[in-house]
């Protein structure tokens, strides 16, 4: 297996923009008609979460093919899978599943199709891309190691968040991994483990309490 994965980035970026006026999309860490991600990968546990967060910012909504949580490796078949189908877990991300899915349900802009596009080259081991939305006035920043196997550092400068429309000390780094938050960091630059996804988001927007229905 190859450390750094190239894929059709460019196109997905192409097509998101252009059918998210037909409907929403929706990201899935792997195809349901394809060999499973943890069967190709020998069981990654880094490359499935790097799978699942990149989905999750990817499009307005997600879903994943029964077993992803739990590194399934036999192939699904829509005809022919039955329950005792079901195989014994090989690796456990419902708590990550968990920490993805409480970030986008706290920020409207992972809530959103909104517009991707690449602020880094696609031909480095690393990969910055920026999304945002015309309803909001800050985007954010999805920062990828597409190597699997070794660290990488990613370059960070203040102008990337120019880019997005904020200023880098309103961005918070969500390194889901280790399910912990840094501040952007001083030295403008960042090391990203194997397959790590990063995003880089400013607060969420305050909730406005409903308006209540009594006298």
């Amino acid at each position: 297996m190859t450390g750094v994965q190239t894929c059709a980035l460019p196109i997905s970026l192409e097509q998101h923009e252009l059918f998210q006026s037909v409907a929403p999309s929706i990201s899935f860490p792997e195809s349901h008609d394809t060999e499973r991600l943890a069967e190709t990968t020998g069981g990654l546990l880094a490359v499935q979460q790097q799978r699942y967060a990149f989905a999750a910012a990817f499009s307005k909504s997600l879903m994943i093919p029964i077993g992803y949580e739990f590194g399934a490796r036999r192939r699904l078949d829509v005809v022919t899978t039955r329950p005792e189908s079901w195989e014994e877990p090989a690796l456990d991300l419902q708590a990550f599943i968990r920490r993805v899915n409480e970030l986008k349900g706290e920020h409207p802009l992972l809530q959103r199709e909104g517009e991707i596009f690449a602020l880094t080259p696609f031909d480095r081991p690393t990969l910055v891309l920026g999304r945002r939305d015309p309803a909001w006035r800050e985007g954010m920043l999805i920062l990828i190691n597409k190597d699997w196997r070794q660290p990488q550092p990613v370059q960070l400068p203040s102008s990337l968040a120019e880019r997005i429309g904020t200023h880098p000390k309103r961005l918070r780094l969500h390194r889901l991994f280790a399910g912990s938050e840094e501040e952007w960091p001083a030295e403008e630059w960042l090391m990203l483990e194997p397959a790590e996804v990063v995003y880089a988001l400013g607060p969420p927007p305050p909730v406005t309490p409903a308006p209540s229905s009594l006298p």
